[in-house]
C-alpha cells in the first residue's frame, strides 16, 4: 500500500504540511520514483528517496522554482512500471 499525505499540502516553511509525503513499503523504497506533472501534463519534478530516506515533494520544480498553487498529478513507478497514480493539491 502506498500512502500520500497531506492533501492539500502547504509548502510555506511554517513547519506544518510543508511536504507531500509518499509512503511506500520498505522492501521497494529505494527502487521507487515519483513524477509530478501539472494539470496540463507537463513534467514538473522527479523524486527519488533522499538522504533522510524520504520520498517527498517540497512544492518546487526540478529547476528549484516554487510551483504555483493548484492540483498536480503524481505517478509512482517501480522499475518503470506504474504502481499508483493520483492527484495532490498544493496551496500557498
Amino acid at each position: 500500500e502506498i500512502i500520500v499525505f497531506p492533501d492539500p499540502f502547504t509548502p510555506n516553511q511554517d513547519g506544518f504540511n510543508d511536504y507531500a509525503n509518499f509512503v511506500v513499503p520498505d522492501s521497494i523504497f529505494d527502487e521507487v520514483d515519483v513524477t509530478i506533472f501539472n494539470i496540463t501534463g507537463n513534467k514538473i519534478r522527479e523524486i527519488s528517496f533522499d538522504q533522510d530516506s524520504h520520498l517527498r515533494w517540497d512544492g518546487r520544480s526540478d529547476d528549484g522554482d516554487p510551483s504555483p498553487p493548484g492540483v498536480y498529478l503524481y505517478v509512482v513507478d517501480l522499475r518503470n512500471e506504474t504502481l499508483i497514480k493520483g492527484t495532490i493539491t498544493l496551496m500557498r
